[in-house]
């Protein structure tokens, strides 16, 4: 039956030396209190090891041994979390003062204090634990909840872009970044006769392919500020300007497109051994006001981009089916180029693209320019 009690006891641990200190103090709290009586610092130490259910630690007037002072900087670094405190008559200023410091005592209670008052000490002791111990626990939980939050930010990140997604983080937007109309530079990016690469491999090397060239894909994006806003099956559509625009979008969006054509040629000789044949892409570039923001149902949203902008840059990729590894481009982006990019170019003439009355003037960059930059 007492066990039982000890059980539901608070557990204090009370060293001292000193046989009439010890009977004194069990006498005064071995009812109220569930009391572990060591004579050592031994024997204190292995029951903190042990014991992890000891909310209060009291050393008695042995606080001029230098054992004591010893293991109260041990406990203060390895068992803190139990509340610290001393009773003692001891004048030595010094060496008690040591003791405090080191041992970050709560409380320095001085032997000629009565019962009640160090009854009313304790209490206050075991309340600040039961605080103290509280707050660990809510900061472990908002620690791991943090954690986990972090590992879902992580996680949602493969799936939307991070400047988009620091945007629905920082906005006050419920998870909706709101539809605007933007000027965008868009790019499309397509394999060429990816069927035959389909028909002639296992879909394990399929998928491993694919998810090769996306990578790429994304390395280039990521280096020249783009971002990838839609896998198509065997191509990319990337946008340059959203969320967040700069003035150097156009350039961006050439320069990575060249940065693809080049990167290309590594990825090729990387599959040789399994690649039915070198792969080939076309890549296609417009800019213009284009609508941008969520897009979908009320369960499921994308952040996505719409209208004759994203149509003509996907026409412009069309035109590269009879150039393959090229990019062809719109006089909009022309204009925007460096006078460097703009050398690297050549006119690819007034093109009627599908769906549009009027002509666009068109360039190119060909697989054959490129060297030039990258030399």
């Amino acid at each position: 039956m007492k066990n039982t009690e000890n059980a539901k006891k608070t557990k204090i641990l009370y060293l001292d030396n000193d046989q009439s200190h010890i009977n004194t103090f069990v006498k005064n709290f071995d009812k109220t209190y569930d009391l572990l009586i060591v004579q050592s610092t031994n024997q204190a130490l292995k029951l903190l090891s042990t014991e992890s259910s000891i909310k209060v630690v009291i050393i008695g007037d042995i606080i001029h041994d230098k054992d004591s002072i010893e293991f109260l900087n041990i406990i203060a670094q390895e068992h803190s979390n139990p509340i610290r405190m001393v009773i003692s008559d001891h004048n030595r200023i010094n060496e008690l003062s040591e003791a405090i410091n080191k041992g970050h005592v709560y409380k320095y209670i001085c032997k000629k204090i009565d019962d009640t008052q160090l009854k009313v000490i304790l209490i206050d002791a075991i309340k600040i634990f039961d605080l103290e111990e509280n707050n660990r626990h809510v900061y472990a939980q908002l620690n791991n909840e943090i954690e986990r939050k972090q590992e879902i930010l992580n996680i949602f990140e493969k799936y939307v872009p991070n400047n988009v997604l620091q945007t629905l983080l920082q906005d006050n937007n419920d998870g909706v970044v709101a539809s605007q109309v933007k000027n965008l530079v868009v790019l499309f990016v397509d394999i060429r006769q990816s069927m035959l690469l389909i028909e002639s491999l296992d879909p394990k090397n399929i998928i491993r392919i694919l998810n090769s060239f996306f990578n790429l894909m994304n390395e280039c994006l990521t280096e020249h500020s783009g971002n990838i806003n839609k896998f198509l099956g065997d191509g990319v559509l990337a946008i340059f300007g959203a969320p967040v625009s700069s003035i150097n979008d156009t350039n961006n969006a050439l320069s990575c497109a060249i940065k693809m054509l080049y990167a290309l040629q590594r990825f090729n000789k990387k599959w040789k051994k399994i690649l039915p044949q070198e792969l080939k892409i076309g890549i296609g570039i417009h800019s213009g006001d284009t609508i941008v923001g969520s897009i979908g149902s009320d369960e499921h949203l994308e952040y996505g981009v719409l209208g004759d902008t994203v149509n003509i840059a996907s026409r412009l990729e069309e035109l590269t089916h009879n150039t393959p590894n090229s990019i062809i481009f719109s006089q909009s982006i022309y204009n925007g180029l460096t006078k460097h990019l703009q050398q690297s170019a050549s006119f690819f003439g007034d093109t009627k693209v599908r769906g549009k009355e009027e002509s666009i003037h068109c360039y190119i960059i060909t697989e054959e320019n490129i060297q030039n930059l990258y030399d």
